[in-house]
């Protein structure tokens, strides 16, 4: 399986049994956009679970049809997911996983390493 993929949206690497995905710089996200972006996730995946930390501080737009696709048809094979960011834009696009009831557990951080406490344990799990 391969450690590391970007496009132009977003970088993914797997360490430690969860997988970062780390937004590029003034990213601007359509639905089109999250559509790439999860079938590329889904692809470097290979059919496996896991948690992941996705660090949405570059994002600085995001569409209403991109939030949507992200919340419907991007969590599959996620057992838990951690946003880092500081940002308004953040706090909502976290809010809409919430509160579209997600099958697994989801939370905001500001700081990579408490996001990856969190996340420690999904990736025990999903490496059972």
């Amino acid at each position: 399986m391969k450690k590391y993929e970007e496009n132009e949206f977003a970088s993914f690497r797997l360490e430690n049994g969860i997988l970062h995905i780390v937004y590029k710089e003034n990213v601007n996200l359509f639905l089109g956009d999250a559509m790439k972006v999860v079938a590329q996730r889904l692809t470097f995946q290979q059919g496996k679970v896991y948690p992941i930390l996705c660090n949405i501080r570059g994002l600085r737009e995001i569409s209403k049809e991109a939030r949507g696709y992200f919340a419907v048809e991007g969590t599959l094979l996620i057992n838990a997911l951690a946003f880092v960011s500081k940002t308004p834009l953040s706090t909502i696009f976290t809010k809409i996983y919430i509160n579209d009831i997600s099958p697994f557990r989801i939370k905001m951080f500001t700081d990579e390493r408490s996001a990856l406490e969190f996340l420690h344990p999904f990736a025990q799990a999903a490496s059972r």
